[in-house]
Formats: structure tokens, sequence, C-alpha cells
């Protein structure tokens, strides 16, 4: 993990991904915390086992086209929330990208660089 930080820059941002699960055809939709050229971190509606094949959607603004890609979990936590995790069934949710399309990672690259974080 901290080889990816070291090679991407990762940036805070609100982004919507959709998840689908190749295995069951199953969609999710998630919401990314941060995102670089080599993965997201994001808030799933479940926890997710680390290993987890998923093609992910994300859409970024001012960009028609969805980026499209491969990735899969590295890790995933249940969330604290108010009332416990019980009330708020919600998993801070790691990727890594596996396949991504060259232009799509040049995108999130230039998307990064223009967002960068606070100094």
């Amino acid at each position: 993990m901290s080889e990816e930080r070291r090679r991407f820059i990762r940036v805070r941002s609100r982004l919507i991904a959709f998840l689908k699960f190749p295995e069951t055809g199953k969609v999710r939709r998630a919401l990314t915390l941060d995102v670089s050229a080599g993965g997201a971190r994001l808030v799933t509606e479940e926890v997710l086992a680390a290993g987890t094949p998923l093609e992910i959607e994300l859409k970024l603004p001012d960009r028609e086209a969805p980026i499209r890609c491969t990735a899969e979990v590295v890790r995933s936590v249940p969330m604290p929330g108010e009332g416990g995790a019980a009330r708020n069934p919600t998993a801070e949710t790691a990727i890594r990208f596996t396949q991504i399309d060259p232009r799509d990672h040049a995108e999130l690259t230039f998307y990064a660089k223009l967002n960068p974080p606070p100094a």
C-alpha cells in the first residue's frame, strides 16, 4: 500500500462508483473517499472479502464517459457510525485497479493532479 501512495497521487474526492460483482452479476452503488490512478477507497454497503474481483464504473466531473476498469478488494472494514455498525451497515473498502485502459489511467492521473491534496 505504501508503494502505491508513492507511485500515484491520491486525492480526496466524493465520486459515485458502481461496483459489479462478476461472479453474481450483482451491481452496487458506492461513494469514493479518495481516488488515484492505482485504486480508490470507497464507502460500500457491506464488508467485502479481500481479493473479491470487481468491475468498476466511475464518473469523473466534466467527463461524459465513465472510467471503466477491473479491480480487486484489498481490504474492507466496518465503518463506525451513529448508533453502531448495526444501524449503519457500511464499510470502508480499499480497491486496487487490476486492468484499466491507458487513456482512463491518464484521465485519473490528470484528475488527481488538478485536485491535489491540501498542503
